[in-house]
């Protein structure tokens, strides 16, 4: 968009906005954005003994596995509103997944900091914004095993384990509205407990205005996003949520 005074007018079509999207729904934003199942949609790069591996994931490889996830939540009982504690070592292909089925199912993932939250931490996180679920990696699992006992009644999930999920019944999306809630995100806790901030919908929404009209981005324009710092930030929530929600954008995510 750009702005003509006191009009805001659209950057492809220089047509006059009236509304800040063209859908009712986040779904419908998200599922719009994954309908060229063939284009390339993520690169994942990690390291392992000085080699470097990568993943690459269409749109539709993606889109398939944050279904088969929101299957999974759904069938475990989760539903809109629920949050659900991300607790990863490090960037992962998972944690976007989870993200996008988040969305499918209208949940809340809460992030947590892997370079500063001590166990201590991640407990009050959880209990704070009752979270019925923690996905982990394999490099969070020694974490869980000590965290469990203090959390009885929260479920545990591997995030590899969404992989060859088979749904045994049809996801019905919840109605969601850019009011509801989209993610907790806390700070560092650096000056005492971590704070929780609710962002909505609306607020990511916001984010992608304000990238597309700072850098001049129209709705047809190719993109490449590099992701490097954690995802636990709130700099690259904000970018991977952009290439979530649009077409034509090709997200590569380092691990660390």
């Amino acid at each position: 968009m750009t702005e003509r005074g006191t009009n805001l007018y659209d950057l492809s079509t220089g047509e006059s906005v009236t509304s800040l999207t063209d859908f009712s729904s986040p779904i419908d934003e998200y599922r719009a954005a994954f309908t060229e199942r063939e284009h390339l949609f993520l690169n994942y790069y990690t390291f392992y003994d000085g080699d470097i591996q990568k993943r690459t994931l269409t749109r539709g490889e993606f889109w398939e596995l944050a279904c088969s996830t929101a299957a999974y939540l759904s069938e475990h009982g989760l539903s809109k509103g629920d949050r659900i504690i991300h607790g990863f070592s490090a960037n992962s292909l998972y944690d976007l997944i989870f993200r996008l089925a988040a969305v499918l199912v209208g949940c809340v993932p809460v992030t947590v900091n892997w370079q500063a939250d001590d166990n201590e931490h991640i407990i009050y996180k959880a209990k704070l914004t009752k979270a019925k679920l923690m996905v982990y990696d394999d490099g969070f699992a020694s974490r869980v095993e000590k965290i469990k006992p203090s959390l009885p009644t929260i479920q545990l999930l591997e995030a590899r384990k969404v992989e060859g999920y088979q749904a045994t019944s049809h996801l019905i999306s919840p109605e969601l509205s850019y009011d509801d809630e989209k993610m907790v995100i806390f700070t560092s806790g650096t000056t005492g407990k971590p704070k929780g901030a609710s962002l909505s919908h609306q607020s990511y929404l916001a984010n992608r205005l304000t990238f597309e009209q700072y850098f001049g981005v129209s709705k047809n324009t190719q993109l490449d996003l590099l992701l490097v710092n954690p995802l636990h930030h709130t700099n690259s929530s904000a970018l991977s949520d952009w290439g979530l929600r649009r077409s034509g954008t090709i997200i590569h995510l380092i691990q660390r």
